[in-house]
């Protein structure tokens, strides 16, 4: 879901901000594509009921590639 680059087809589904329409459009994914503005990492934290923790993190250049992977485990 993180890596998701779809944006909104509807014009009228976006938020009403300010931006200029087109800005609006990029913004609109989760994963933001954009040189100087967008997507640089993404983050998740899993905790299981034992209190076992997994952060993974997954980092990104400008062009939306993936640059290198970090997992830090706590409590396992």
């Amino acid at each position: 879901m993180l890596a998701d680059r779809t944006q909104v087809t509807s014009d009228e589904e976006l938020p009403r901000t300010g931006l200029p329409i087109e800005r609006e459009r990029t913004l609109s994914s989760p994963f933001v594509l954009d040189a100087r503005y967008g997507t640089r990492c993404s983050t998740i934290v899993m905790i299981e009921h034992s209190g076992a923790t997994l952060i993974a993190e997954r980092r990104f250049d400008s062009n939306g590639v993936s640059t290198g992977e970090s997992e830090l485990a706590l409590n396992a």
